[in-house]
């Protein structure tokens, strides 16, 4: 019977992968793309690109915010970033979005500009991306990061959120940090601490950032 227990976990992750394949592709690179009942090739939806942490896949990705797309009504993108030695490699992330943005927005009826959400690494991720390219993206999401990257100064009209944990002490400083840079900068930020909430990619995060898309 214990032998039993312990196998169910695997094979349940295992079975929530199959029903989640359609909605995988493998070119350019592997990502997945989720598109809610509510999409129509003839009026185009916001596209969210959510970037996980170094401790996840895309395949979490898509399972956390898979619910907030059908409740809100966005396409959903979650690309698969490198991570190695357990970290998420940062420049060969970021090189990956141009080519999967450009084979989701060929295939999809999307809105001309996106919004990013990232957790933990994949938030520094998705803030550099974003300074890349603030003319392209209608705001982001940074959540529980540890590392930022220098603010660029024709970004400062980006709406920027950042939340953290209470419970995730190091982190919380260094947002708040962070964000009286980007505030003395000009920048359209905001900083929410959640209180009671460690380095997690928790519900709360997920309300607040869906709150910013809205």
């Amino acid at each position: 019977m214990v032998l039993l227990g312990l196998l169910v976990g695997p094979l349940a992750g295992c079975a929530g992968r199959s029903q989640m394949e359609p909605y995988h592709r493998t070119t350019p690179y592997d990502f997945y793309i989720y598109r809610p009942a509510a999409y129509s090739p003839t009026e185009p939806l916001q596209l969210f690109v959510a970037l996980h942490g170094e401790s996840q896949d895309s395949y979490d990705c898509l399972r956390f915010w898979k619910s907030y797309a059908d409740d809100v009504g966005f396409i959903l993108l979650c690309p698969s970033l490198p991570v190695v030695n357990g970290s998420i490699d940062s420049a060969q992330a970021q090189s990956r979005l141009g080519p999967i943005l450009q084979a989701v927005y060929s295939e999809m009826a999307v809105r001309d500009q996106f919004f990013l959400a990232g957790f933990s690494q994949g938030g520094e991720v998705a803030l550099a991306y974003a300074y890349q390219y603030p003319t392209a993206v209608s705001g982001v999401s940074v959540i529980s990061a540890g590392n930022f990257p220098p603010p660029a100064p024709g970004a400062s009209g980006l709406p920027i959120l950042i939340t953290v944990g209470d419970q995730d002490a190091a982190r919380a400083k260094a947002a708040k940090a962070y964000a009286d840079q980007l505030a003395a900068a000009g920048f359209k930020a905001r900083l929410v601490v959640l209180p009671g909430v460690d380095h997690s990619l928790s519900s709360a995060s997920g309300r607040v950032t869906v709150d910013l898309l809205q």
